[in-house]
């Protein structure tokens, strides 16, 4: 009784991270198609302590329109002063969304939700149709 609980619950918190890993990549291709691409600057880094030493870089780019914006990334290593790619959306009535047009900022946590969402909840599969696990 108690491991049929415990199974129940696994799988659908994997199926709950595989729907998420869904949505979130499906957001991510959405912001891709529709984003431009400037150039952007690292113009800072700084550090922090939390569970380890953190990294962050602040990136300030230039929207069509002239204005001067800035995000903040982590996921990749650049230097101060190097150039990187960004891309841009900007919608009426709201503010512009940035990212760093980099592998790991852009697609790290969706493939990560995907993968384990995708590979547990086969595995849950295997061990709920296969007797005597």
């Amino acid at each position: 009784m108690l491991a049929t609980l415990a199974i129940s619950v696994l799988t659908l918190a994997l199926l709950a991270m595989l729907a998420g890993g869904i949505a979130l990549t499906v957001r991510q291709f959405a912001f891709v198609a529709q984003a431009y691409r400037v150039q952007g600057t690292v113009v800072s880094e700084w550090h922090y302590e939390l569970r380890g030493r953190q990294r962050f870089y602040r990136v300030e780019f230039q929207l069509r329109n002239g204005q001067r914006a800035e995000l903040r990334g982590s996921g990749f290593r650049p230097l101060v002063g190097q150039p990187v790619p960004v891309l841009v959306r900007e919608r009426p009535g709201h503010g512009p969304k940035a990212q760093i047009d980099a592998w790991e900022e852009l697609w790290l946590v969706p493939t990560t939700c995907l993968a384990m969402g995708a590979l547990g909840t086969m595995f849950m599969a295997w061990v709920i149709v296969t007797p005597g696990i």
